[in-house]
């Protein structure tokens, strides 16, 4: 069993153009994080490639990406077949998988009010402030989605799961 508050996991957010990532050691430490682009012709193929390296590149513990199959989930066909794919080839890998929904991420972050992705981000960049001069300005009704709020999102993701992977041992401790 992976210790969760030591493991390191890497969490994937893909958005219309590629993908932002975080690479965290424990709930509190950042090792890497980024946001890589994908041409317009053969984006899932790219993206597959990227996160294969990233993979072989840190070895984590464990692959963090949103929970398609979720009541509610309203993510692109392309994204899901990304996402569906990259699971299966980090299995194939033997890498453990973890799938959150984006309504654990809200409930994981309602104590703190934060509603809005832009909400998410203001409290992740006070939890994980490396991330600070990362973080994009609040979008006008007229503006696209900045890409690196995806990083903000995938910081969700592995927040998320610690969190989860918390209260999990705190309800069921291990029998010495």
């Amino acid at each position: 069993m992976i210790d969760s508050s030591s493991s390191r996991v890497l969490a994937i957010r893909p958005f219309c153009r590629g993908f932002g990532f975080v690479l965290l050691e424990g709930p509190r430490f950042l090792l890497d994080w980024g946001v890589r682009e994908a041409a317009r012709t053969g984006k899932n193929c790219i993206c597959r490639s990227k996160i294969d390296i990233l993979i072989q590149h840190y070895q984590p513990d464990c692959l963090l990406v949103e929970d398609t199959t979720a009541t509610g989930c309203r993510r692109c066909p392309r994204v899901r077949h990304l996402l569906r794919s990259t699971i299966s080839s980090a299995r194939r890998k033997q890498l453990r998988v973890a799938t959150l929904s984006l309504a654990q991420v809200k409930a994981a972050f309602a104590s703190e009010q934060a509603i809005t992705r832009h909400d998410r981000a203001r409290v992740i960049a006070r939890y994980l402030p490396e991330l600070l001069g990362r973080m994009p300005p609040k979008r006008k009704p007229w503006m696209s989605d900045d890409s690196r709020l995806s990083i903000f999102d995938a910081a969700a993701l592995a927040l998320t799961f610690y969190t989860h992977e918390q209260r999990r041992r705190v309800r069921s401790p291990r029998a010495q």
